[in-house]
């Protein structure tokens, strides 16, 4: 169900923080949001053991209506709506999600009403970026679940600013900040009060997520350590970890979403390998050059080194790891005549999360 659940966004839709802004449901989609409130701010948390709340509010229709998640009827919102809250400002890019219960109307057609209850570690500003819900169908069927981001359309995004006097000093990091693709990489959190003494020995619960934003804590729980720290590893594949954090700072007993995604730090290629066919060659007539890049992906690149710079002469952008660079029959003979150092560079034409990565540099001889 997880990676199914199509991130749609409706023309029904609008969040304005404090008001709650409807619209005509479009007659033919099988779900639409008519309207989504956000209580009005700011909110001020006093203290380190201080709180405050706040109401979420979306109305929506549906078919089938909202229902259990089919083969996953353990996650908190089934049969209920999840909302998700995101800081977009005020601190390290993070969200919660709430449940929200029916208010009135049928399943089908109603208002669902939740409370956020913000602790001290929630300072900053959040804004609704996600409402979701399944409707009874095994994530067999496709068709399982319904999710929506509020902000891409129509484009309205209510905020809530929270205030905290005394908010703990929370730091998270990649450990290390560069690894190979598939390498061992960690997300060190650490967590202390506002004057910089660790939380140690405190609980907190943590999964998983290739999505973000469901609830798979993955029953695995872990005590902060003397530094008030934890250190999870992170896989390739995984792109949220989610974590309960210490009660003492995030009151809402549900999910706290670190997008790994937006940590500071990123892979590289596991491998990137050369070998020339012909190391000596006739200029004018195409050398093949061998190159194999992991993750196929991105653009793999020959590079001639001329002077003291690296010019490209021939590229492919792919999806496969084993592919032929040449040496091309137009290239000017003065970059390639005689004796040259070469290499093959991969790196992503768009995107930044696989550093440029180059191989071990060989040599070519042009006559």
């Amino acid at each position: 169900m997880k990676s199914r659940l199509a991130a749609v966004a409706v023309s029904a839709l609008a969040v304005v923080a404090g008001a709650v802004v409807t619209a005509s449901p479009a007659s033919a989609a099988p779900y639409a949001l008519t309207s989504v409130s956000l209580e009005s701010g700011p909110k001020t948390v006093v203290g380190l053991l201080g709180s405050a709340t706040a109401s979420v509010s979306v109305s929506l229709t549906s078919t089938p209506a909202v229902d259990q998640c089919g083969d996953e009827p353990g996650v908190p919102f089934s049969g209920k709506v999840g909302a998700t809250l995101s800081r977009i400002s005020g601190g390290y890019s993070t969200a919660v999600n709430i449940v929200l219960d029916l208010a009135s109307g049928t399943k089908a057609a109603g208002t669902w009403t939740g409370q956020w209850r913000i602790g001290s570690g929630s300072g900053g500003t959040w804004q609704v970026s996600r409402v979701y819900w399944c409707n009874g169908q095994n994530a067999m069927s496709g068709d399982d679940g319904y999710s929506v981001d509020p902000r891409v359309t129509p484009g309205y995004h209510g905020t809530l600013q929270v205030n905290a006097t005394a908010p703990p000093r929370i730091t998270v990091a990649r450990i290390p900040t560069i690894a190979a693709y598939g390498a061992a990489q960690s997300v060190r959190v650490t967590y202390a009060n506002s004057r910089g003494t660790p939380l140690a020995g405190r609980k907190v619960t943590y999964g998983v997520d290739t999505s973000c934003g469901f609830y798979d804590l993955g029953g695995n729980r872990l005590t902060l350590d003397s530094r008030g720290g934890v250190t999870v590893r992170l896989q390739p594949l995984i792109q949220c970890l989610l974590l309960t954090e210490p009660q003492v700072t995030f009151v809402t007993p549900s999910t706290t979403v670190i997008d790994a995604r937006q940590l500071t730090g990123r892979s590289y290629y596991q491998r990137v390998s050369a070998k020339p066919i012909t190391p000596t060659f006739t200029i004018g007539t195409a050398p093949r050059v061998a190159a194999y890049a992991y993750p196929g992906t991105g653009r793999v690149s020959l590079q001639v080194l001329y002077g003291r710079t690296w010019r490209t002469i021939d590229y492919k952008d792919t999806s496969v790891s084993n592919l032929n660079l040449h040496v091309p029959t137009t290239v000017n003979p003065s970059l390639v005549r005689g004796r040259h150092t070469y290499r093959v560079l991969a790196a992503l034409v768009s995107g930044d999360w696989l550093a440029p990565t180059s191989s071990s540099t060989f040599t070519m001889t042009g006559r």
